[in-house]
C-alpha cells in the first residue's frame, strides 16, 4: 500500500498535533530548541520507516 507522502515537517508537525491532545495544555508548552530537536528526531524516524517501507 503506498502511502501519500507528506515532508518531513508536516509529518513531525502532525505528530505534535496528536501528542498535544494527549497532554494538558501546560504541560506541553515548549522551547523552540526543544520543538526543533523534536522536529529533528520525527524526521529521523519518519525517514527510516519510509526505508524500511521501501525495502
Amino acid at each position: 500500500m503506498k502511502s501519500q507522502w507528506i515532508s518531513p515537517t508536516e509529518w513531525s508537525r502532525r505528530q505534535c498535533d496528536i501528542n498535544t491532545r494527549r497532554v494538558s495544555p501546560a504541560t506541553h508548552i515548549k522551547t523552540q530548541k526543544q520543538i526543533n530537536e523534536a522536529h529533528a528526531r520525527a524526521e529521523l524516524e519518519y525517514r527510516r520507516d519510509l526505508k524500511r517501507a521501501n525495502d
